[in-house]
């Protein structure tokens, strides 16, 4: 999934019937350009910015804690994919 350069990521929880549960505001980082569930979790890997100021980061819809994975990246992470076990990615 590309994003169009926004910097909102909002959440909602279809078991529950709730169109909006939370909203993750990456406007301080820069836009949003790639947004990928990680298989098998609850996890959404979420990467963007512009510049210098890039981001690449893993965010758990269940415990509402975000990792930096920008370790993974030297550059900007334009798409990505994880394979069926949820425990490698693949990134341009």
């Amino acid at each position: 999934m590309f994003c169009e350069g926004d910097s909102l990521v909002y959440i909602g929880d279809l078991r529950k019937q709730v169109a909006l549960v939370e909203i993750l505001d990456f406007t301080e980082q820069g836009p949003v350009s790639n947004i990928r569930w990680r298989p098998g979790t609850t996890e959404l890997i979420i990467s963007g910015g512009s510049g210098d100021n890039r981001y690449f980061q893993k965010y758990d819809t269940t415990t509402k804690e975000s990792e930096d994975w920008v370790f993974l990246a030297n550059g900007p992470v334009s798409d990505m994919a994880f394979n069926v076990a949820g425990d490698v990615v693949y990134f341009l």
